[in-house]
């Protein structure tokens, strides 16, 4: 097939110019995407809605819970020939091991997803794949894989900035994905996010789609190298990162060019500095770590233009590094990169979730005067009709010992709440609730329950004379929320984040000999005081003033922008 027919001017040339971003243009007219803010930057908490669009993938073979995968691993005949260095075959066990590709998607990605690009990834048993060149925009995607029982399943997720996307395995990855970390760079042209190892192990993952012919826009390329290396953490234990996607260009070295034709002098300089600048930041490419002396290529058979680096401290990791000659995709890269990573014991990651008990609420936050009567109609009516517990039998009136008297009260109140929830669940439904709004509630039990024991203190400073260790008790049996114990962890701007500074520093000066004036320790005590209420005050004011103003904000965008069904679902 003729190449044109994909967007592209003439032959293709080996150093990526005449890639399809040079002519196509749609994209030249295309104002570069925004970068994703990180929370501190986005103003008040709210929630973003997750709406994924959802695509299906064929129905699976019997015995098998995927879609198809036979008709890919026989087409490629697991050869061998097949592959540049390793031949990379899918593991038996996953939970030790991390298998990253990236791929040219050369745009149409839409069509692609639930098509062929879905059946090789999970034939692969890939974890991650990076799709440069994609056109997915912002919004996120979901392929939903058939089982042999005939219900769906998300199967894999992506994350996109709209020139790069993050294809992943959404059971084993999507609970374990920091989505308040993930940023992108300012061109939409990489992004970056962190994931969760094991127990202890963080996983640091970036996709990039480098500008085109990177020798004639000197300039970007370095701002887009400047973004990489600021998303890169410093070498910790427990952490790994690693970066993969098109770098349009290459190295020195000449294993990596099989191009007849002569490199430029503007090309060769390009490549000189992208091999300093992985030099300097220590970047390892996993290929060349197991394979020095073997060519290789991904584009047109004359370059290798697409890579998967990892840190130095962490290349002794790499158990298979491959190039898949093959190509999935109407696209003129040649070869799909491939790279297996063991994981120790500390980062050892399930694929499939077990042991774990789902959180189920009933929500009855926003229940009414006249929801709560047809509550209570609706349990009576149960309970005549014996499909709630029964109440337990009551104590016996000559019953005085204490022990029995308390245990009959607990299991009074049990039984009770088990007749209300099982009628609100049976009424209303149960839902899932998610781990940031049960975070949110603690957080505000904890300030309520710091607050609660304040005044008991204020009540016994006020009705009798208290002694220096009954001070030093009392303040010392305070539970103090987590952000006035570590008050540097909160977010740039929080309204009463120097409010929190201030009472960790009260906290740190309080009078450390036994022997100091009693009136200083009462002194103390009141300051601390003060502290804290005016703290609790401004913190309790900017949850709620804040989210009012963003909700407001919120609606009047939806208004003006003319987004009529979305303005009256939020407004109503």
């Amino acid at each position: 097939m003729d190449t044109s027919s994909f967007g592209h001017t003439g032959l293709p040339s080996t150093d990526d110019s005449a890639n399809s971003e040079c002519s196509d243009t749609r994209l030249q007219a295309t104002q570069p995407l925004r970068a994703i803010a990180h929370r501190s930057q986005r103003g008040p908490h709210r929630r973003k809605p997750w709406r994924p669009v959802k695509h299906r993938l064929t129905p699976p073979q019997l015995g098998t819970d995927w879609s198809p995968t036979d008709a890919i691993r026989t087409r490629e005949a697991r050869q061998h020939e097949s592959y540049l260095g390793d031949p990379v075959p899918p593991p038996t066990v996953r939970d030790k091991t991390l298998r990253v590709a990236t791929i040219n998607i050369n745009k149409n990605t839409k069509t692609k997803l639930h098509a062929e690009l879905g059946d090789w990834f999970i034939a692969h048993k890939l974890d991650f794949a990076i799709l440069a060149d994609a056109d997915l925009g912002t919004q996120p995607h979901q392929i939903w894989c058939t089982q042999t029982n005939g219900s769906l399943r998300p199967g894999i997720a992506t994350l996109s900035t709209g020139r790069v996307a993050i294809l992943y395995d959404y059971q084993r990855w999507h609970a374990r994905l920091q989505v308040t970390a993930t940023s992108s760079s300012p061109s939409g042209r990489s992004i970056a996010i962190q994931l969760r190892l094991g127990h202890r192990g963080k996983l640091t993952l970036i996709g990039t789609y480098c500008p085109v012919s990177p020798h004639t826009c000197r300039t970007e390329t370095q701002q887009e190298w400047d973004w990489l290396t600021e998303q890169t953490p410093p070498p910790e234990p427990r952490t790994l990162v690693l970066l993969a996607g098109d770098f349009n260009t290459y190295g020195t070295n000449p294993l990596d060019r099989s191009s007849p034709a002569q490199r430029s002098r503007a090309s060769t300089a390009i490549g000189e500095a992208f091999e300093t600048w992985q030099q300097l930041h220590n970047w390892t490419s996993t290929f060349r770590h197991l394979h020095p002396q073997l060519p290789r290529y991904t584009y047109a058979t004359a370059v290798a233009l697409d890579d998967i680096l990892v840190q130095t401290n962490a290349a002794h990791r790499v158990t298979a590094s491959g190039i898949w000659i093959g190509s999935l995709h109407s696209s003129d890269h040649i070869g799909i990169p491939i790279v297996e990573i063991a994981l120790d014991i500390h980062w050892t990651t399930r694929s499939q979730l077990k042991g774990v008990r789902p959180i189920r609420v009933v929500n009855t936050r926003k229940s009414t005067a006249t929801d709560l009567a047809q509550f209570t109609l609706h349990t009576t009516q149960l309970m005549q009709a014996l499909k709630l517990p029964p109440l337990i039998p009551p104590l016996p009136t000559s019953e005085d010992n204490p022990s029995v008297i308390s245990h009959w009260l607990e299991t009074a109140m049990l039984n009770l709440y088990a007749i209300l929830y099982g009628s609100a669940k049976n009424l209303w439904g149960e839902t899932s609730q998610t781990q940031r709004a049960i975070n949110r509630a603690t957080a505000i039990k904890r300030s309520n329950r710091c607050m609660a024991q304040w005044r008991y203190i204020l009540r016994l400073l006020a009705d009798r004379e208290l002694s220096i260790p009954d001070i030093i008790s009392l303040t010392d049996s305070i539970q103090w929320p987590k952000w006035v114990r570590h008050p540097t962890k909160l977010p740039k701007g929080t309204p009463h984040a120097a409010g929190a500074l201030t009472l960790h520093h009260w906290w740190t000066q309080r009078p450390t000999d036994a022997t100091t004036p009693l009136g200083q320790w009462r002194m103390w005590l009141i300051t601390g005081w003060t502290h804290w209420h005016n703290v609790y005050k401004c913190r309790r004011r900017w949850r709620t003033t804040a989210q009012g103003i963003f909700a407001q904000r919120y609606r009047t965008e939806l208004f003006m922008g003319k987004h009529t069904r979305q303005f009256l679902q939020n407004a109503l």
